[in-house]
């Protein structure tokens, strides 16, 4: 059975409004149709149609038609797949982003050791400076 594009759209605009969950079911069944109202498209699936029926671990179970099932399906892989392109590109983010800040802290590392010899050399001449000149420099 093909999905008209109105029940194709229907299906797309319940996963939108959080009518139909797009995480993965706990178990899948098929059969024929039991005249039950299909949660994607709002139809009734008739009994000479297949019926999908999609069972959470939460207790809710969500029936469709084959073709809303299909449309569901298709979405919630193309959702899972680009989440895990936004995953990956995300984390080769991050992972430059870390490159680049160790090489920053090594860099501020050398100039605060830089720093640091120079503030030594400072303290050590002024020092000097406040004792004086040596005694055998001493001006008679």
């Amino acid at each position: 059975m093909q999905v008209s594009s109105q029940s194709r759209q229907r299906v797309l605009d319940n996963i939108l409004c959080g009518r139909l969950r797009l995480d993965t079911p706990s178990k899948m069944h098929a059969g024929h149709g039991q005249g039950r109202v299909c949660t994607g498209c709002g139809e009734i699936v008739g009994r000479a149609q297949i019926e999908w029926e999609a069972v959470y671990e939460d207790g809710r179970v969500y029936y469709l038609h084959l073709s809303c099932a299909a449309v569901w399906d298709a979405e919630r892989q193309r959702r899972a797949a680009t989440d895990t392109r936004q995953t990956r590109d995300h984390a080769q983010a991050v992972r430059e982003r870390a490159r680049m800040t160790s090489k920053e802290s090594g860099q501020l590392r050398e100039r605060a050791d830089l720093l640091a010899r120079e503030a030594e050399a400072v303290i050590e001449e002024s020092k000097k400076l406040r004792r004086g000149p040596p005694p055998d420099e001493v001006a008679c």
